[in-house]
């Protein structure tokens, strides 16, 4: 299960604000992005996923694809939990 990060925690350059939903994959958040000043859906998945090599693959073309179906929506960046650290 991913973990769940309270408003205001910082995960990288990304603040936390909200979680926006959870799934089979993971869970979404709304965060905002503080090097570059803009919000984004971030999506973090568990680590056991996360150590999947075919997961990682569908995630990441996931992570490609998604910005090109709804450019009024926040940026959709996806950061992959590993172990209890972040790489994001």
């Amino acid at each position: 299960m991913s973990p769940t990060f309270a408003p205001g925690a910082r995960l990288g350059h990304y603040e936390i604000k909200s979680q926006l939903a959870a799934g089979g994959t993971g869970k979404v958040h709304l965060a905002q992005h503080t090097k570059l000043d803009r919000k984004v859906a971030l999506e973090i998945l568990p680590a056991d996923l996360a150590a999947n090599q075919d997961r990682m693959r569908r995630f990441v073309q996931k992570a490609k694809a998604a910005p090109a179906l709804n450019q009024n929506d926040p940026m959709f960046e996806l950061c992959a939990m590993i172990r209890a650290t972040s790489r994001c």
